[in-house]
Order: structure tokens, then sequence, then C-alpha cells
């Protein structure tokens, strides 16, 4: 997959812890985003990046402020190599770019949050998931 080529709206429940950041270029609402080299951010690009959250509104130029929820229970569609179980619950997720790409492979991934509870993919490789998401500078680990 790759970023988000338009507006995503995710369903989100609880609360959202939040911050604002400057965007280095187009963010897209929805995109899952980093922080770059200048401290400003950038949709996720995989291993050995700064996850911050999830982009709650749209950026099109570098220098745009963007909220930014970096503590918040989110609902994605996470892939893996072997059937989902009801004991999947508690793993870690991954994204690979800021679109649309999750997975539980670590392998040239970012950790973004942990399973809370499977909706529905239980017997199947891909389940719809709500996803405890913390950006690096939240987490309690």
């Amino acid at each position: 997959m790759a970023n988000l080529p338009a507006p995503l709206p995710r369903e989100f429940r609880g609360l959202r812890e939040m911050t604002t950041l400057p965007a280095s270029g187009a963010i897209f609402q929805g995109a899952l985003v980093e922080e770059d080299a200048n401290g400003r951010l950038a949709n996720v690009t995989g291993a050995g990046t700064t996850y911050v959250g999830v982009a709650m509104q749209s950026a099109t130029a570098q220098g745009e402020n963007v909220e930014v929820a970096q503590s918040c229970t989110v609902r994605l569609t996470v892939t893996k190599a072997t059937n989902w179980a009801l004991t999947d619950v508690g793993v870690t997720v991954f994204a690979s770019d800021g679109g649309d790409a999750f997975t539980l492979t670590s392998a040239s991934n970012q950790s973004i949050g942990k399973v809370v509870e499977i909706v529905s993919g239980i017997g199947t490789t891909t389940a719809s998931v709500w996803v405890f998401l913390e950006g690096q500078a939240k987490r309690s680990i």
C-alpha cells in the first residue's frame, strides 16, 4: 500500500490525547504520522522512525499545523501471515506507511499499538480490530 491519496476519516472510540505539530508536506486526515529530523510531521515510512499518532485533519503545505491523536483507540483492518484467533488480543500492530497497510509483521515496519479487540475476521488472515495506538512520546514502555 502507499500513503493516503485523500482524507480517510477513521472510527475512534473513547478518549483521544491530542497534540499539534507542523507538517513537512501534504498529510491527509487519517494518515499515520511520524516526526521527521526537523521535528515536523511526515507520513509513516516504516521501521526506525518516531511514530507520533493519527492525523485528525489534512495539511496541504509544509508548516501547516496538524492536530494529531497521540493516544487513542481506532478501528483498523490488519493482516497477518496466519489466521486470526481470539488469542491474538494483545499482539503488537505495525504500519509500513502512512496509509492503510497494517500488519503483525515487524520487519521494516513501525510499531504503532496493540490489538484490544477483534471485531471480525477470526479464522482468516485479515481482521477488523480495535487497536490502542500510542505515539512514542506517550508510551509507557
